[in-house]
């Protein structure tokens, strides 16, 4: 009974963590595409401007860092 007992408990974790693991991975990939969708809009308001796209840190595109 002991073991039976634990094996439950050890499925029920084991099936708890890939729940919350989905959820989380969904999260994730929503925020992403949100991002990505922004920054693609981003891109063409600037596009319609006349101007270069920018790249993550605010520069535009094809320009190295200033160190």
């Amino acid at each position: 009974m002991n073991n039976l007992g634990t094996t439950l408990v050890k499925l029920l974790a084991l099936a708890g963590g890939a729940a919350v693991g989905a959820l989380l991975s969904r999260l994730y990939d929503e925020i992403m595409t949100q991002r990505a969708e922004e920054r693609s809009q981003r891109d063409k308001m600037r596009y319609e401007q006349g101007l270069s796209a920018l790249n993550e840190q605010g520069q535009r595109q094809g320009q190295q860092p200033q160190s």
